[in-house]
């Protein structure tokens, strides 16, 4: 009796986990369930234009794109895998101020390409979407770069981004990750939970902020990020909890940048040894004393910063 029981119980327990895991995956993912759909520009494949495949597939579809250039503005609708043969030879070049690549589903796979924008349009904008990864990419902009707005759970990773700005807005909980950023910045609004980690900025030309929060984006992790020739490297312009922690800085005008103490640092490289403490001053405290503006006198202080720098590799442990 007991033995029966105990099956009973146990195939319940079993069907029970299935469903459950079931729920969570078709809500995270459906990609690379369906068909793959080739376009090549020279003729041989199903398509010769990206949007045409988009335009032809279902989701958990895959369009494979083989090396060439590509030309125009596309829009991803659908929950897809968009896969370049390879980044440095599998090229899309947007029109004049528009976006190159727009993003409006779930579970959306963008990897392995070329993207190039012109004038203010942007390389990528992900928008409204959730559980989305865009990775190992080049982009390279004009003026604007890549913008994800009213997006969550997204991941983006091991991108290449020359003369970008990575725009965070109403966005929370993305994981920002293991990407270069050459005469490029990036800038959270309104933006929460997200996580910051093992990214390379440098300005090349100290013009321009690392890495800028606004607007109460609060509780982001920023670590483990190397930050050089900046004007700013870290830059806080409004109150909201955020931690800054075993980053490297080297050779910015300013390290940090503040307007509020509610940020906790700790154990950052200050682009040398330090073994007392490092003070953080607001930037307004010179003008606060001689009467040039009206802000109070504020300071963070990082209490144990490091002797060492924390990354190899420039972000990478």
């Amino acid at each position: 009796m007991n033995k029966i029981v105990f099956s009973i119980f146990f195939i319940c327990l079993l069907v029970l986990s299935g469903l459950s895991f079931s729920s969570v995956s078709s809500e995270e993912t459906i990609r690379s369930t369906g068909t793959t759909l080739y376009v090549d520009d020279d003729g041989t494949a199903d398509y010769t234009k990206i949007q045409d495949a988009i335009n032809a597939s279902s989701d958990g579809d895959t369009v494979f794109v083989y090396n060439g250039t590509y030309n125009g503005t596309i829009l991803i609708n659908k929950e897809i895998t968009l896969e370049g043969e390879d980044n440095e030879n599998t090229i899309i070049t947007g029109e004049e101020d528009k976006d190159v690549i727009d993003i409006n589903s779930n579970n959306v796979l963008l990897m392995k390409f070329k993207i190039i924008s012109k004038g203010i349009g942007n390389t990528i904008e992900l928008s409204q979407s959730a559980y989305s990864i865009i990775e190992n990419n080049i982009c390279i902009s004009d003026v604007a770069g890549i913008l994800i707005s009213e997006s969550f759970n997204n991941e983006i990773s091991n991108n290449f981004f020359i003369n970008n700005s990575i725009g965070f807005v109403q966005s929370d909980h993305n994981d920002f990750s293991e990407n270069n950023l050459e005469r490029s910045s990036l800038f959270l609004a309104s933006s929460n939970d997200n996580i910051i980690t093992r990214n390379v900025i440098d300005k090349i030309n100290k013009f321009g902020d690392g890495i800028t929060t606004s607007s109460g984006s609060e509780n982001n992790l920023i670590t483990y990020n190397s930050i050089k020739n900046c004007n700013r490297a870290v830059c806080i312009l409004s109150y909201g909890f955020n931690t800054i922690s075993y980053n490297d800085f080297f050779s910015n005008k300013w390290n940090a940048f503040i307007l509020n103490t509610d940020c906790t640092w700790h154990h950052n490289y200050w682009g040398r040894p330090k073994i007392l403490p490092k003070i953080i001053f607001h930037m307004d405290i010179i003008g606060y004393y001689f009467g040039f503006n009206q802000y109070p006198v504020y300071f963070d202080v990082d209490w144990r910063p490091a002797l060492k720098p924390n990354c190899e590799d420039g972000g990478v442990l």
